[in-house]
């Protein structure tokens, strides 16, 4: 699915770092309608993702541009469907762009990002390479080198890319975002909220940059401010795959908190309707189950999360304290004992939750 950089068992950053991509503006057909289509492929103007989806299909199908300018439609459009979360989509335009421009900088580039969809890091940095090295000024392909860097969990050379990347562009929103990230997986609490700070400052709808800083002031514990930031997300009529991600967090939220616990009920259920089987928030349902005293709603929310993956040592311990509470002694401490097994400070690390 995603990349995460989790600090506790529950937490973790939004999970993708957005990837960025502009095509070249130098052979814009005459017609206004066409230059508006390219404006928002390319992702100038603030478009929507599925208004530049829209805008670079448009070009695609009109049947008037260059090979080289269908190979950057069809990039741009992979890396919209990137962000929607639409990765077969984005893996066929990634492919498609390729084929038309292979050894174009923005050829290399596009290559990079279907390597990095898969997971291919190394690749997609070789990659990447090439694109600086044929373009050295493409604040794009820094970025986007940054970005398989925080993949690989090298921070300091996803920093390093990010920063040249904003000396390059000083208001690219994706670079503060994810230099941002980089920051947070250092624990540079500072330096991490004033680029999510920069990136909402130059973008004030970018919903990723929201929930990122709302997880910098989870991992303070500020959870007043962390649920006001998730609630910020919500308004600014993110993607589905982004929604998902702030109901979550918002759940958890409320949950550390202590109050408001039905809320939280409410986002984590709503989180699943959109993503039925993702066992981080059957988990956060199930302890928030479990501090309201609903045993067996909260056991079968970590049976849910088990049979999703079964190697959650906070879904036995979790599974394990419903039973207990519920007066099964005996397969609570079977599930504790599995717990431990898979990772020896689970007690301690669940204690934090404020539930036993």
């Amino acid at each position: 699915m995603v990349a995460r950089a989790c600090r506790s068992l529950l937490i973790c950053i939004i999970r993708t770092v957005t990837l960025v991509s502009v095509g070249s503006l130098l052979s814009l057909p005459a017609s206004a309608q066409q230059s508006q289509n390219w404006e928002w492929c390319s992702g100038r103007g603030g478009p929507t993702l599925d208004q530049r989806t829209s805008a670079c299909s448009a070009i695609i199908e009109s049947g008037s541009e260059t090979p080289e300018n269908l190979a950057r439609a069809y990039g741009n459009r992979g890396v919209a469907y990137d962000n929607k979360g639409e990765y077969d989509r984005a893996g066929r335009d990634y492919d498609e762009s390729v084929r038309l421009d292979p050894t174009s900088a923005s050829g290399h580039r596009f290559r990079g990002n279907a390597y990095k969809l898969k997971r291919d890091y190394d690749r997609a940095i070789a990659e990447y390479n090439e694109a600086i090295s044929l373009a050295p000024n493409d604040a794009l392909a820094v970025n986007n080198r940054g970005a398989a860097y925080y993949e690989r969990n090298d921070y300091e050379r996803a920093v390093a890319d990010y920063s040249e990347a904003i000396r390059l562009d000083p208001a690219f929103t994706a670079a503060f975002y994810g230099r941002g990230l980089a920051y947070r997986a250092k624990r540079d609490t500072s330096h991490a909220i004033a680029d999510f700070d920069e990136a909402i400052r130059l973008q004030p709808k970018f919903a990723p940059a929201f929930i990122a800083r709302g997880a910098v002031y989870l991992d303070k514990k500020e959870y007043d401010r962390a649920i006001a930031e998730y609630t910020e997300a919500l308004l600014t009529e993110p993607v589905e795959r982004t929604v998902t991600y702030a109901l979550f967090d918002r759940c958890w939220a409320r949950f550390l908190a202590g109050r408001d616990l039905q809320d939280a009920l409410a986002d984590c259920t709503k989180a699943l309707s959109l993503r039925p089987n993702d066992a981080w928030t059957l988990n956060a349902r199930g302890f928030t189950y479990l501090k309201l005293g609903e045993f067996d709603r909260s056991i079968a929310d970590f049976d849910a999360a088990l049979i999703v993956n079964s190697k959650m040592a906070v879904s036995f311990y979790g599974r394990g304290l419903a039973r207990r509470r519920a007066g099964d002694g005996q397969a609570a401490d079977k599930d504790m004992e599995m717990a431990r097994t898979i990772r020896a400070d689970i007690a301690d690390a669940v204690a934090e939750y404020g539930v036993q």
